[in-house]
């Protein structure tokens, strides 16, 4: 289990994701209401994020990101995580600018298997609002969600613009063939652009 014991300024240094798709990081990660500001990643490979890839087990609670700025030309690119497996509780991302090829979310790109999103927001400021795939799934909180059971609880996004091919939601950008409940959850000026398949809160 780690802990953070004092705010961290990354100062816009390229940031190499904890964890990839062949080592995912299993632990607990208790921000312990601390603050990471300027998260800078400029990427070539999928699994993009504060934490590329996860596995069930893992735990990220009590962590703000300020100032987040993510670019991939490849997939799964999230503010948080790029693939969430696992949980995350009471976790705030205020300011951000994300773009990869496709599966792009605020906390998360997507999520597989047992997941739950708690007391989590995602809020886009003046200066930086955009979550953009060039492909389809694009979400303010989830960009497509495969997890099976999936259940956001008390989360929201507001200010920002999202764009995608097709497959885009304020919170989540798609959540078809899976079990999900999404239980006092909102999105809340959000400009949306996409060819079709759009939801207001979620496309499914």
């Amino acid at each position: 289990k780690a802990r953070l014991m004092a705010d961290i300024d990354l100062q816009e240094k390229p940031w190499k994701s904890i964890g990839t798709d062949s080592k995912k990081y299993a632990g607990e990660f208790d921000g312990n209401n601390h603050v990471v500001a300027n998260l800078h990643i400029n990427a070539n490979a999928n699994d993009s994020g504060f934490f590329g890839a996860t596995a069930a087990g893992f735990v990220v609670s009590d962590l703000t990101l300020t100032n987040v700025d993510i670019s991939s030309t490849k997939s799964y690119v999230g503010g948080l995580v790029g693939v969430l497996r696992g949980n995350v509780e009471n976790c705030k991302i205020e300011g951000l600018t994300l773009s990869g090829a496709s599966y792009v979310g605020g906390i998360t790109g997507k999520t597989e298997g047992n997941v739950t999103i708690s007391d989590s927001s995602v809020i886009g400021t003046l200066t930086q609002n955009v979550i953009t795939s060039n492909g389809e799934y694009s979400g303010g909180l989830v960009g497509q969600s495969s997890a099976n059971p999936c259940a956001i609880r008390n989360c929201n996004a507001e200010n920002l613009v999202l764009s995608g091919t097709q497959r885009v939601g304020g919170a989540v950008g798609d959540m078809s063939d899976v079990s999900m409940m999404i239980v006092n959850t909102f999105a809340k000026d959000i400009s949306i652009t996409a060819n079709r398949y759009v939801g207001g809160l979620c496309y499914s």
